[in-house]
């Protein structure tokens, strides 16, 4: 009875602080904020409040903007873009993709199989 009540009275008093960690996650980081998390030479795909978009390699970040490096044909041109004119910022994840998935998955199936097979030689009384 005694470690219900303990553990009601956690939960009791671990419910304002959740809530409150909740309510301070809302609040966005300035496009500032997002670049500086972000390393230099990273993919970056920045949207423009005239609505256009650019993808491209993120340079040298200053005081009032930060270098884009686009490329452009077999030629990389670097832009200087604005904070004033940065509606929205995101990283590229350039990982792993859908063939390195499906390739692990084909060899976590196979070595399932060898063990399944060794599994199945010893039970039979092979080893």
């Amino acid at each position: 009875m005694r470690n219900i009540m303990a553990v009601s009275l956690c939960c009791l008093l671990s419910m304002p602080a959740s809530a409150m960690a909740a309510s301070t996650a809302d609040v966005q980081p300035s496009i500032q904020e997002q670049l500086l998390e972000i390393p230099a030479g990273s993919p970056v795909e920045v949207r423009l409040k005239s609505k256009s978009k650019l993808r491209g390699r993120l340079g040298e970040i200053v005081t009032d903007g930060f270098a884009l490096q686009i490329a452009k044909g077999n030629q990389t041109v670097t832009e200087q873009i604005a904070f004033a004119n940065v509606k929205s910022l995101k990283q590229i994840n350039t990982g792993t993709g859908k063939g390195t998935h499906m390739l692990a998955g084909i060899g976590l199936m196979f070595v399932g199989l060898v063990v399944l097979n060794a599994i199945i030689y010893a039970v039979a009384g092979g080893a």
